[in-house]
């Protein structure tokens, strides 16, 4: 995108390809491969890197940047931020505690979701007597359908929207979506609801909550400077999401098995209106134009 105008379109655009391997899994789920043809198909997709190696230039902005350092043309201050280990750069300065708060809140993000995704598998397969449904993988085909398409459907949204509305405004307001339907669904578990449509529609609502995967992309880019902008979003995400992604789903599950599914899928809905709040930590940077050559100045304005 050129500018700065529908940088969250295609952001959330992009996060929807998540989504879109998702539809994939679901086929070889409910076809007769088996789980090991399965991960032997996901394998395939893995070998367009080769063509977005030759096909997809390189960031313009990127390619200034070192133009401008071959040239001599940057402030020998800033010059020496940039001779730094990247790694090292993201815990000075202002990076700093942008950098922690960044990384908290993908913690929280993948706490949340990732808890709530496998907590949710286990709902719809585990025996009544413990509490589940007990579907097969037929009559869990429309949960799939349902979750995906929402999810798909807000992932996309949210990310058009967040260049009307702002991001962290977006953030906040797909995330009390998602914490409202954590009630609902919560209230409709303990009514006692089998596999209803009223149930189906709950989870949906909730999976609505996860379109702040659509936004946090774009914001990510604009949070950092362009010597760190990879690595800045790099490190964040994926630290947050191996801390997230490994506590969450043991934890939610143990209080599942202990307090019942309606609690441990209700948790992870909590944590998402958490987020709506903590969201605001982070400075406002919406459609800022991105510079070749730029210290961390901007996030003294916001």
């Amino acid at each position: 995108v050129r500018g700065t105008a529908g940088r969250g379109r295609v952001g959330g655009l992009v996060a929807g390809m998540f989504n879109l391997g998702t539809f994939v899994a679901i086929g070889l789920f409910q076809s007769p491969l088996g789980w090991r043809w399965s991960f032997a198909v996901m394998v395939l997709p893995a070998l367009l890197v080769l063509w977005l190696r030759r096909s997809v230039p390189e960031s313009p902005l990127w390619t200034a940047w070192h133009q401008a350092r071959a040239r001599g043309e940057v402030d020998p201050v800033l010059e020496a931020q940039f001779s730094r280990v990247p790694l090292a750069a993201l815990f000075r300065g202002r990076l700093r505690w942008l950098t922690l708060k960044t990384t908290l809140i993908f913690a929280l993000m993948n706490f949340a979701f990732y808890s709530f995704s496998t907590t949710f598998i286990n709902y719809l397969q585990d025996d009544v007597a413990r509490g589940g449904l007990a579907l097969n993988a037929k009559a869990q085909f429309p949960f799939q359908l349902a979750l995906n398409l929402g999810a798909l459907a807000s992932v996309v949204s949210a990310g058009m929207l967040s260049d009307r509305m702002g991001r962290r405004l977006t953030f906040a307001l797909f995330c009390l979506i998602g914490g409202a339907g954590s009630v609902w669904l919560y209230l409709t578990m303990r009514g006692g609801m089998s596999a209803s449509p009223q149930l189906l529609l709950a989870f949906t609502v909730v999976v609505v909550g996860y379109g702040i995967n659509g936004v946090v992309g774009t914001l990510l880019a604009e949070l950092f400077p362009t010597h760190v902008r990879a690595t800045g979003p790099g490190f964040c995400q994926n630290l947050g999401k191996g801390i997230g992604g490994m506590a969450g789903p043991p934890t939610v599950g143990a209080l599942a098995g202990s307090a019942g599914y309606a609690v441990g899928l209700a948790l992870p809905g909590l944590i998402v209106l958490v987020l709506a709040a903590l969201i605001w930590w982070l400075p406002r940077v919406d459609g800022r134009t991105l510079k070749p050559v730029e210290d961390e100045s901007y996030l003294a304005r916001n």
